[in-house]
């Protein structure tokens, strides 16, 4: 389940991949997760997976954006996370499995918050 916020809440995303984040072999999500709050950043709150597939119209075709998330359970009860992805066949929000010893390719690109810009 996802839990919504009742209210609209802003969020300043950036996005790079997993070997960027500093794992050239690839990682699995706790400690991508470790990473981007070392470094600084915030996971996202589910709610921005389903938020980014319906404002991202223009995505490039064969873009892969793994959302940086706790994991949340599916209709079939395993751990998931979202992936934004544009295939020959349109726009699509997945909500793939996320076993512990599943890890992400150093080249995925992986989406997580970071704080706000003061001008």
């Amino acid at each position: 389940k996802i839990k919504c916020s009742k209210k609209q809440v802003e969020v300043h995303l950036a996005s790079a991949t997993v070997a960027e984040l500093g794992f050239p072999n690839g990682a699995n999500t706790a400690d991508l997760c470790t990473a981007i709050l070392a470094q600084g950043g915030q996971l996202c709150s589910a709610e921005v997976g389903p938020a980014l597939r319906l404002i991202l119209n223009n995505q490039p075709k064969y873009e892969w954006l793994w959302i940086a998330m706790e994991p949340i359970s599916a209709s079939d009860d395993d751990l998931s996370v979202f992936r934004v992805s544009h295939h020959d066949d349109g726009l699509w929000l997945y909500a793939n499995s996320d076993r512990p010893d599943d890890l992400w390719n150093p080249g995925n690109r992986v989406v997580f918050v970071v704080p706000a810009q003061v001008p």
